[in-house]
């Protein structure tokens, strides 16, 4: 080694090598491993379309590195056990266009929904390829994510539960057992179904209701259903 610092032998190595006109896509890669981010920075600066404007190490100097270099796209290495944490000031730092890819993702849906939450916009798993992450960097820079099938499902299926639960406001404005009568009626219960499973009598069902429909200030039970789907 020549004995410069990591940071800056970094930024030498994009500056010497990388100088592609301003309608690339200018990437900025993260890792706490001098030789991935050496090894992806000359990888990806031979590609067209793809501009490695710096690389660096988890810190505080990586924000000001990041100003510097004014990325389209900024690509993490989520593999060390800080890659989200990273991810979350990153995002917190960075202009309101860039987009963050994370790479040397776990191929599970908690990993994935991990990258959403932190403010990915788009990721490849531990086993993707230099192709599978130039591809991701172009995607997240077009505003386009690909996933596999098996998560795409899974994401559909997380996004049916979200979606399904009762609006907050009205779970404030509802009492427990009122809510949980919406719940009934949401699931297509008659009013005697409902009075026998929650063991109560039909009376005291459509006594909830009314109370149920003059809350949400509808005037049909379908309605009801209807808020608790939204």
């Amino acid at each position: 080694m020549d004995g410069k610092e990591p940071a800056q032998l970094d930024a030498d190595i994009a500056a010497a090598t990388f100088d592609a006109p301003s309608t690339e896509v200018r990437l900025f890669i993260v890792s706490g491993m001098r030789f991935v981010r050496e090894g992806l920075v000359r990888s990806i600066g031979r590609r067209k379309g793809i501009s490695v404007v710096g690389s660096g190490d988890f810190g505080a100097a990586v924000s000001q590195q990041l100003l510097l270099a004014e990325p389209d796209v900024v690509a993490i290495d989520t593999a060390e056990q800080n890659g989200f944490e990273a991810a979350r000031a990153i995002r917190a730092g960075a202009g309101p266009a860039t987009k963050l890819v994370a790479f040397s993702v776990a191929d599970t849906r908690d990993a994935v929904f991990a990258c959403a939450a932190a403010g990915f916009s788009g990721y490849v798993t531990r086993d993707a390829e230099v192709d599978d992450l130039v591809r991701a960097v172009r995607e997240a820079r077009a505003g386009l994510l690909t996933c596999t099938p098996h998560m795409t499902a899974a994401l559909f299926d997380y996004l049916s539960h979200l979606l399904q639960r009762p609006d907050p406001a009205t779970e404030n404005i509802l009492t427990p057992r009122e809510n949980e009568i919406l719940d009934l009626v949401h699931s297509g219960c008659s009013n005697k179904e409902i009075a026998r499973k929650l063991d109560i009598s039909p009376a005291t069902v459509k006594n909830h209701i009314h109370n149920i429909l003059a809350k949400l200030k509808v005037d049909r039970r379908a309605k009801a259903a209807a808020v608790a789907r939204s």
